[in-house]
């Protein structure tokens, strides 16, 4: 592998973006790790060398006051073009694209779909780890609806990038 390519398997960022977010929001490396990750971690994603995990893209999300959707690379995969098909590897990549955008009960039913039909044991892992991550938001985005929290739906759409689901999705 080249010292140009990109490593990992995690989320894919628009070029740039994670930079733009921090040099907006004033914030220095290490700020924006805040103690979660290294402040060379937080470089190399900016830097295109590394992909963030979901969990660090939602670090950086916190930090920089932007939400996830901000930063989430939207190529058109090749396969996508293609009338009625949607290959399993396309379908992690609209459950990734689903959780940035804020719509957890699409999340949840890409998962579900993911975990049912797949047999490859990493997408599985991924779908299971992502169906986790959209049940949580859309738990948490319920409950301070449900609470009447303002100042916390606000703190939520803020982070998520939408506002929360009116109900989780069934059989959670």
């Amino acid at each position: 592998m080249s010292a140009k390519a990109t490593r990992g398997r995690g989320v894919r960022v628009r070029a740039g973006s994670i930079r733009t977010a921090r040099v907006e929001a004033g914030l220095t490396l290490e700020q924006v790790a805040g103690g979660q990750v290294s402040r060379a971690a937080i470089h190399h994603i900016e830097r295109g060398t590394n992909r963030p995990r979901l969990s660090t893209l939602a670090q950086i999300a916190a930090a920089t006051g932007k939400p996830m959707s901000f930063f989430v690379d939207r190529p058109v995969p090749e396969h996508a073009a293609r009338a009625g098909e949607n290959p399993p590897a396309a379908a992690l990549f609209d459950l990734q694209r689903a959780l940035a955008a804020g719509n957890s009960t699409r999340a949840v039913g890409i998962a579900r779909r993911v975990l049912e039909s797949d047999q490859d044991s990493e997408r599985r892992a991924a779908a299971g780890l992502l169906l986790a991550f959209a049940t949580v938001a859309a738990e948490i985005g319920l409950r301070l609806l449900k609470a009447g929290d303002e100042a916390g739906v606000a703190a939520y759409q803020r982070q998520v990038g939408a506002r929360p689901p009116d109900a989780v999705p069934p059989d959670l």
